[in-house]
């Protein structure tokens, strides 16, 4: 009777959890979505650039700004989210990333290649 008890304690705190890093995905993911169209503008107006380790990176005065920043620190905990749960470094997570945002990228946005060169789109 004893174990039954301790297995839903254990069950019940793992539900908890498992919601609360749900709320934290969530709301991370929210606020990647709303700053969006700023990062947009700031890839377009050639003052940020995805750099080989899937972040952004200023690339002229002006695109060190609080919204990549911001970015930055979220992509950065959902790429250890993701390491996490692959069981790999967020590193590798964050360099497959920014192959992918290599592919979609608009034409004239900056991108740093493996090597670690610059070119625009």
């Amino acid at each position: 009777m004893r174990k039954i008890g301790v297995c839903l304690i254990a069950a019940l705190l793992m539900s908890i959890v498992l919601v609360n890093l749900s709320a934290a995905n969530n709301a991370v993911k929210a606020r990647m979505r709303q700053r969006l169209p700023i990062i947009k503008d700031l890839k377009l107006k050639g003052l940020v650039g995805e750099n080989n380790k899937g972040y952004l990176e200023a690339r002229q005065p002006g695109g060190s700004h609080s919204e990549v920043q911001a970015e930055n620190k979220d992509r950065a905990l959902v790429y250890g989210a993701m390491a996490k749960k692959l069981g790999v470094t967020s590193l590798l997570v964050g360099q497959r990333r920014a192959a992918q945002l290599r592919k979609m990228a608009r034409p004239g946005e900056f991108l740093q290649n493996t090597s670690g060169q610059w070119y625009q789109k």
